[in-house]
């Protein structure tokens, strides 16, 4: 999520935009990062071919898992994915809206917008 991806929101007061990071305060932000780094750690233990992530793929005896973890930690894209869904919620407790789309930069701002939409039952506002 960047600072800027902004989020349509529709009401009886009307249809307005704003700024998804606005709703992503500190206690969020770091629950997002514990929750992030949580599902990242539960990736070690995913069966692959019924044995775990962490003892399928080795290198002379030594588990790869550790360098995955560290990509997905660098990246930061589980930390991005979490800060969207609880700035999103956050939105949704908020401003209460019967609509929603998403006017973001962000491709999983984008989609996971609709998804929060489409479990909140709330109408799209917008393409795709």
């Amino acid at each position: 999520m960047h600072a800027d991806d902004l989020v349509i929101v529709g009401d009886a007061r009307g249809v307005r935009r704003v700024r998804l990071g606005d709703y992503l305060d500190a206690e969020r932000a770091e629950q997002a990062d514990r929750d992030a780094n949580d599902w990242v750690k539960s990736l070690r233990g995913v069966p692959i071919e019924g044995i775990p992530f962490r003892e399928r793929f080795t290198h002379r005896g030594d588990s790869l898992w550790w360098f995955a973890e560290l990509y997905l930690h660098k990246m930061q894209v589980a930390n991005h994915v979490f800060r969207t869904l609880l700035a999103l919620d956050a939105l949704v407790e908020r401003e209460r809206p019967s609509h929603m789309g998403a006017d973001a930069t962000s491709p999983h701002v984008r989609l996971l917008a609709r998804r929060v939409a489409e479990r909140e039952g709330l109408a799209w506002i917008g393409g795709g």
